[in-house]
């Protein structure tokens, strides 16, 4: 009778009665759970939960394509944003002069004729190379001379050092022809050399020249030894031109006339990097003046802006990309 099942028992049940419950185990440290593992156990089951359901695929591909509009439009925002290259301008083209040349890299010789034509009534227009010089109170003349007012400055300037101005020169009314090489230094403008050339101012009395450094309020720091000249006169019609030349090479200023030095002295502290043509209480006309210097870097750059902005010709449109292309 014990070997058969009693009919009480119901069917599947061991022998011998219920099974027994299994004892917990002791009390004791659990296992550390690895990092990150119910994170990934909460995500797993929230997708398992919402697989099946639509709105869930329908916000998962609403976030891949708004992923990949993002991605398209950041590279198309960074293509039209990119500033195309820009091709290098030649030095020579930064100055409105007849003719320009770049001796060697960054040292330029300008050289300025005053050409006018008669048919455009516009002086700045008729004369471009007015451009390159402030004149106040002076102007072009029709037979192609610059006339000094109150004085002449050429608006390019250089990197202070080497510089050389030559040029026709006349004395129309007055007594004086003077070159001026001066700082670029802000606030030191007045600080400079100035290649003065004198009229005679008695019936007995020679032209004379020198080389004279000032420095504020026209106050003289040093001089070259005074040079009598063959001759120097005013003239009004014609007027009369005579060629100087003045520079500082090599640490010594030098002034000529016709051709010939007649004055030098050891150049100061003040490197020149400006040009200025002028005659103190005379008026003076220049033609063919010829510039030579380094150019200055910031000159340079704002010319360049310039250029590209009002002169440069304009470059065809390029050919828009396709959307495949970016």
């Amino acid at each position: 009778m014990d070997d058969q099942a009693r009919p009480d028992q119901p069917a599947g049940l061991p022998k011998g009665g219920p099974a027994q419950p299994v004892p917990p185990p002791p009390p004791g440290p659990l296992p550390p759970a690895r990092p990150g593992s119910a994170y990934k156990a909460r995500r797993m089951g929230w997708i398992r939960e919402h697989s099946s359901d639509d709105r869930f695929l329908v916000f998962v591909g609403v976030l891949v394509t708004v992923s990949l509009l993002g991605a398209v439009g950041y590279k198309l925002l960074k293509e039209l944003r990119r500033q195309p290259a820009l091709e290098p301008v030649p030095l020579t083209a930064l100055y409105n002069a007849a003719q320009a040349e770049e001796l060697s890299p960054g040292v330029i010789r300008a050289s300025y004729d005053f050409a006018t034509d008669p048919k455009i009534p516009e002086l700045r227009e008729s004369c471009p190379q007015l451009a390159d010089w402030e004149v106040p109170k002076g102007t072009v003349a029709s037979i192609g001379v610059l006339v000094s007012g109150q004085y002449s400055r050429y608006r390019p300037y250089f990197t202070p050092g080497d510089l050389a101005v030559e040029c026709d020169a006349a004395l129309i009314y007055g007594s004086q022809i003077a070159l001026r090489l001066s700082s670029i230094e802000e606030g030191q403008e007045a600080l400079g050399y100035w290649f003065e050339l004198w009229a005679p101012r008695g019936p007995e009395e020679p032209a004379t020249a020198r080389i004279v450094q000032y420095r504020d309020e026209m106050i003289q720091v040093c001089a070259s030894p005074t040079a009598k000249l063959p001759e120097l006169r005013a003239r009004r019609d014609p007027p009369r031109f005579y060629h100087l030349k003045f520079e500082l090479a090599d640490g010594t200023l030098r002034g000529s006339f016709q051709g010939q030095q007649v004055c030098q002295m050891p150049v100061g502290e003040v490197l020149p990097g400006a040009v200025t043509l002028l005659g103190l209480d005379s008026q003076t006309a220049f033609d063919n003046v010829v510039i030579t210097g380094r150019a200055h870097p910031d000159f340079i750059r704002r010319r360049t802006s310039l250029y590209r902005l009002f002169q440069a010709p304009k470059q065809p449109p390029a050919e828009p990309k396709r959307w495949w292309q970016f």
